[in-house]
C-alpha cells in the first residue's frame, strides 16, 4: 500500500471522542506514508479536573497494519504532563487500536489502558 490509502481513508488530523470514565480523548494523526507509519499526539481531558484527574497529551508513534488495520502507536514525550499530586499516577501507555473504515472510528486502550472511541 501507499501513502493515498492513508490519505484515502482519510486519517490524518485530528480525531474526537471519549474514552472509559466519560472524558474527551483526542487523537491527532500528523503523518501516514507508505509503509504505514505513524506519528501524532494522544490527548485526554477528563469530565471534571480535580486532586487526582488532570488533562495530558503525549506524542505517539508506530505502524498501521494495512491489512488488519490495526494501529500500534508507542508513547512518546509528554506534550502537556498530567500532574497528579495525590495518590493516583497517571501512566501514559503505547496505543493499541483499530481503525473502523464503516464508520470512521478508531478504537483502543490509550492513557492508562483506558478504551477509547474517537471520530472524525
Amino acid at each position: 500500500m501507499n501513502e493515498s490509502y492513508c490519505i484515502s481513508v482519510d486519517i490524518l488530523g485530528e480525531w474526537t471522542g471519549e474514552y472509559e470514565g466519560g472524558g474527551i480523548a483526542t487523537l491527532n494523526i500528523t503523518k501516514c506514508d507508505e509503509k504505514g507509519t505513524i506519528e501524532g499526539v494522544y490527548g485526554f481531558t477528563p469530565a471534571t479536573i480535580g486532586f487526582t484527574r488532570q488533562e495530558g497529551s503525549y506524542q505517539v508513534s508506530g505502524q498501521l497494519d494495512f491489512t488488519t488495520l490495526e494501529m500500534n502507536l508507542v508513547a512518546g514525550d509528554w506534550v502537556k504532563e498530567a500532574v497528579y499530586t495525590g495518590y493516583a499516577v497517571n501512566e501514559k501507555r503505547g496505543i493499541k487500536a483499530i481503525l473502523n473504515i464503516n464508520d470512521s472510528s478508531i478504537e483502543g486502550n490509550g492513557h492508562r489502558g483506558l478504551k477509547f472511541k474517537v471520530s472524525k
